[in-house]
């Protein structure tokens, strides 16, 4: 049997019979262990800004086409060219259980993104994507891979569970269960892509122009990333892209700064791809979701998701960090979550229920 798997929510907590690493004397504290996420040689954030790029761009060219529809610029039989499907929120088609005594709230879903690493093995990206499609909500929690949990794994952190459980969907069903550990319910869905569909999505849409703030050089061969790229206006393919998104080192502010060209190119992107001349590219764009994507996420799912995300404003978008310090252990560098501090955050911003989740719904492993 798989140690760690958890409670049914509101049931008691029994934490598995897993030995916790000894702490070391000396704690590291949260913005040095970030410092290790952006330096690790699996290092693979851009595989965030993936995902937000496909999803996002998805939404651009299919909200264009619904908006060029009602205006009657494109008649309803070219639109049928392009199948869109009864539409189903996630949460209408997932196998979740909701506790007694508890609501599901209407028109909220999650879906759990993740992005692997170079081997395919681990999972150095996982965010929650949650959706209120009725209030035009979108929110983003980012759960750091160095995250401590229960589990069978020598390593026992939560990017190791995807490798452990075999990958591809039982990875996935694993990921789940640890989330579920971390913030009190199971994603209803997941979505799990490598950063190649961003180079996909780039070079199938025609590029992006964009204007490269500065003068970007970096190499490192054991994350196989070469940037080479010159200020100034220009059409960025592909691998250029992945270079503009993972460029941290040259920036007064590292990441802060970096956060900001990646919003702005997600912005450009999105402005470029919802042209007239892309609406024809929505098929190609939805095939990348189904050909290169691990997604429990149907047509009729994807079409929810791809409005939701169409009807927020990406630009209100609540976006933390499952919250918690860094610490160190015998067995290496951890991130702990905190329990008190977790509980607050998804009942204020991430709670798919109308009551408040309590903390015994929680299976936070601290030590």
């Amino acid at each position: 049997d798989r140690a760690g798997t958890p409670p049914a929510p509101g049931s008691p907590v029994r934490p598995p019979a897993v030995t916790p690493p000894n702490p070391s004397p000396q704690a590291e504290d949260s913005s040095t262990l970030a410092g290790k996420h952006t330096r690790g040689k699996r290092g693979c954030r851009g595989c965030l800004i993936a995902v937000l790029i496909l999803l996002l761009a998805v939404a651009a060219v299919t909200g264009f086409l619904v908006w060029r529809i009602s205006k009657g610029a494109i008649s309803t039989n070219t639109a049928a060219a392009v199948s869109f499907g009864a539409m189903e929120a996630p949460s209408e088609t997932s196998n979740n259980v909701t506790p007694v005594a508890y609501t599901r709230k209407d028109g909220v879903s999650t879906v759990l993104l993740a992005g692997t690493d170079a081997d395919g093995l681990r999972t150095d990206t996982i965010m929650l994507l949650y959706m209120d499609s009725g209030g035009g909500i979108m929110g983003l929690l980012s759960i750091p891979r160095d995250t401590l949990v229960y589990g069978g794994y020598s390593v026992p952190k939560i990017n190791s569970a995807y490798g452990w459980a075999g990958c591809g969907e039982a990875g996935m069903e694993e990921l789940m269960d640890r989330v579920q550990d971390l913030i009190g319910y199971r994603p209803d869905s997941y979505v799990l892509i490598q950063m190649q569909t961003l180079v996909d999505m780039v070079d199938l849409m025609g590029g992006v122009e964009y204007d490269v703030p500065m003068d970007m050089q970096y190499s490192d061969p054991y994350q196989d990333l070469i940037i080479d790229l010159h200020a100034g206006p220009q059409t960025l393919n592909g691998e250029q892209a992945i270079g503009l998104l993972r460029f941290r080192s040259g920036y007064a502010m590292a990441d802060l700064q970096r956060v900001q060209v990646q919003r702005d190119f997600i912005q450009t992107a999105v402005k470029q791809w919802s042209s007239p001349a892309n609406v024809w590219k929505l098929p190609q764009a939805l095939s990348l979701v189904q050909d290169e994507a691990v997604t429990d996420l149907d047509n009729s799912n994807l079409m929810w998701v791809i409005y939701s995300l169409f009807g927020s404003d990406p630009d209100q978008a609540v976006t933390e960090t499952l919250p918690g310090t860094g610490a160190n252990f015998s067995s290496g560098s951890y991130y702990v979550a905190d329990p008190a501090q977790v509980l607050t955050l998804v009942n204020r911003s991430f709670n798919i229920y109308k009551q408040d989740l309590t903390a015994d719904m929680l299976n936070i492993r601290t030590g």
